[in-house]
This record gives C-alpha cells, sequence and structure tokens, in this order.
C-alpha cells in the first residue's frame, strides 16, 4: 500500500504564499523533485499526484477545500486503521520557529482545526 502524503493549506491566490500554506508548498516542491504530474481529482476534491520515493510508492493530495475541512479530501483514501498509519501530513506549527520542523507519531491536533477535520 502507498503512503499518503497531504499537505494542508488553503486554496486560492490570497494564501497561496502565507505560512498557514506551508502544507501545500512543501507538497508542490515534494512533487516537482519526484517529476509529479499533478492532476484534479472529483472523489476527493483535490489534486492528485503518485510518484515513487526510492522504491516506495506514494500519493501526494493537495485539497481544494479551505484548512478545516480539508479532512474531507482524506476520507474517501482512508478506508481502514492500516491505511491511517500510512498517512502522512505535512502542516504549520506556531509553536514552532519558522525554519524549524518537527516530526510526530500518533499525537493529538494540537488545535490545528485542519487536523482535526482529519
Amino acid at each position: 500500500m502507498a503512503y499518503i502524503i497531504f499537505g494542508l493549506g488553503n486554496p486560492g491566490e490570497e494564501y497561496e504564499h502565507t505560512r498557514h500554506n506551508v502544507g501545500h508548498m512543501a507538497l508542490l516542491l515534494l512533487g516537482k523533485n519526484l517529476d509529479a504530474e499533478w492532476k484534479s481529482d472529483k472523489k476527493t476534491n483535490a489534486d492528485i499526484a503518485k510518484a515513487e520515493i526510492g522504491k516506495q510508492k506514494v500519493t501526494l493530495l493537495r485539497s481544494h477545500y479551505f484548512m478545516n475541512q480539508s479532512g474531507g479530501s482524506v476520507k474517501p483514501l482512508i478506508t481502514s486503521a492500516k491505511s491511517a498509519e500510512k498517512l502522512v501530513v505535512i502542516h504549520d506549527d506556531l509553536d514552532l520557529p519558522l525554519g524549524a520542523i518537527k516530526i510526530s507519531f500518533n499525537r493529538g491536533a494540537g488545535g490545528n482545526r485542519g487536523v482535526e477535520s482529519i
């Protein structure tokens, strides 16, 4: 089963280069580095790209929903607890200094409503 890498953000030009859109920006950069081809998907209301990182298949997902409803894009792809284990979510965290990253597993939303929606 492929990993699903989901970048949180908001649609629209006014949000394009904001800190709140770091998930979308990171996903677009990853897709560019992997030569991924993006396609609009009606089932998930998102842009999707299939790629490989090494030998691991990945699905890149960038929602058309606003951040607080973005879980609607993930729901059609996560059909079991096992598939949820392969979900990676990229999002901003105001508690971290700009440019810092944190990787966590099996954690709560930490007040991030986009993560809560997932």
